[in-house]
């Protein structure tokens, strides 16, 4: 028995090197949960996550956040083309939900929520951001 404690403090300047990041984390967490050790990841993630984004959509966070290259580059992704704004940058928080990791800091909200709706928003992330990823690559 046991249960194996990540600690972490991911850059707290930059998403796409949280992003690379998250990617190692997560590979770990895949590595250690496959023998059935239960892990904890815990620490300064410096990141958002999707399970907020109605919250941040709300305050119109990534407004206010455009006005510091600052926290662009550490919350915002570039315009895709045929979008003309910065969109905020869940892929590091993303990319440890997919690696089967919860999201204890949920919403203040998320009792109102339904039943499976953050596994068809984790899947719905998903897809967008190979989506982008694969735009991306094409550029």
């Amino acid at each position: 028995g046991g249960v194996h404690f990540l600690l972490t403090h991911l850059s707290p300047h930059d998403a796409g090197v949280r992003a690379q990041e998250c990617a190692f984390l997560g590979a770990r967490c895949r590595e250690v949960t496959a023998l059935g050790v239960p892990t904890v990841v815990l620490g300064d993630f410096n990141t958002l996550s999707p399970h907020d984004d109605a919250a941040y959509n709300h305050m119109k966070l990534a407004s206010i956040l455009q006005h510091n290259p600052r926290l662009i580059r550490k919350f915002l992704r570039p315009p895709q083309e045929g979008h003309g704004t910065s969109r905020l940058d869940f892929r590091p928080m993303q990319i440890l939900l997919e690696a089967g990791l919860k999201d204890l800091c949920t919403p203040i909200h998320s009792h109102e929520r339904g039943q499976g709706d953050e596994e068809e928003d984790d899947e719905e992330r998903k897809n967008e951001r190979e989506e982008e990823e694969e735009t991306e690559n094409r550029e």
